[in-house]
């Protein structure tokens, strides 16, 4: 989060706004302990919402809609699993610019799925 919150990432262009509110940021980022898990959560909203930031990789996106792809339960067939999987992966198709909800079905995924 440190790397995508820089202000010196708002320099060139530079974007007088942005370099302000990534350095409000940063500042807290340098000063909060990497267990606080819930306010790193908040900044990262925040840098989503302020700086256009995206803290998803494609790799990510990729590895769980292998993970909760409903033919993945066809062989042996699992209709518990099927109809898990298949919520899963359209949620994961419709919020794939979402963070919070891809780690919400990552969780899901490893509670229910991956069982």
């Amino acid at each position: 989060m440190k790397d995508k919150c820089s202000p010196a990432n708002f320099m060139n262009p530079y974007d007088e706004r942005k370099v302000e509110k990534a350095n409000l940021i940063y500042e807290q980022l340098m000063k909060t302990s990497s267990s606080d898990l819930e306010f790193l959560k908040e900044l990262r909203k925040q840098a989503i919402q302020e700086l256009g930031i995206s803290f998803i990789a494609e790799e990510y996106i990729e590895r769980l809609k292998v993970q909760c792809n409903p033919q993945r339960f066809m062989e042996p067939y699992n209709a518990e699993k099927v109809q898990i999987a298949n919520t899963l992966y359209n949620k994961l198709l419709k919020n794939e610019s979402d963070v919070e909800i891809l780690e919400a079905i990552e969780t899901e995924i490893n509670e229910h799925l991956n069982s």
